[in-house]
């Protein structure tokens, strides 16, 4: 995607959002009802209790609605200069950075989530989350991408809207 300026957006989405939006659901969800099914059928274990059975099957049940839930969330995002360009659900959205009402990030957590909130609804709602970019940093800091928009979402509303 290029811009008429010669500017291009940057990616800021991980290119493994791709692994966990569709791949890793696709994996675990049908490997888990295997071990669900086969402990139903006692495969596992023959002394397996009913209530053993149930757990099983409604960790599996539980877990996969979860996964889905949070996997439908993931889309990639790249930064242009005044705007998120978010793609996914067969869609591809423009969102200002003026209308980004919170940003906040996963902690402790090895896949590092993104979670963009904001203040007007668009085709893909009002939130949306993205996969960073492994990077190192200091425990209870922002990732770099996430200083990277807040910045530009400051020094853009520093800025008087006739000046833009």
């Amino acid at each position: 995607m290029e811009y008429l300026d010669g500017h291009k957006p940057k990616l800021i989405s991980s290119l493994s959002t791709t692994f966990w939006k569709w791949i890793f659901p696709a994996f675990w969800i049908p490997g888990m009802g295997v071990v669900a099914v086969m402990a139903w059928l006692d495969l596992l274990d023959k002394t397996l209790p009913l209530g053993g059975k149930l757990a099983i099957f409604g960790v599996w049940v539980g877990a996969s609605t979860l996964l889905i839930g949070w996997s439908r969330a993931l889309h990639h995002v790249w930064l242009a200069e005044d705007h998120l360009l978010v793609s996914g659900g067969g869609r591809r959205v423009r969102v200002p950075l003026e209308h980004i009402q919170e940003i906040s990030e996963s902690r402790f957590q090895k896949v590092k989530h993104i979670k963009v909130s904001l203040n007007q609804p668009t085709a893909i709602g009002r939130v949306f989350r993205f996969i960073a970019p492994m990077s190192f940093q200091p425990p209870f800091s922002d990732h770099p991408v996430v200083k990277e928009i807040k910045n530009r979402r400051h020094d853009l509303l520093a800025v008087p809207r006739g000046d833009r």
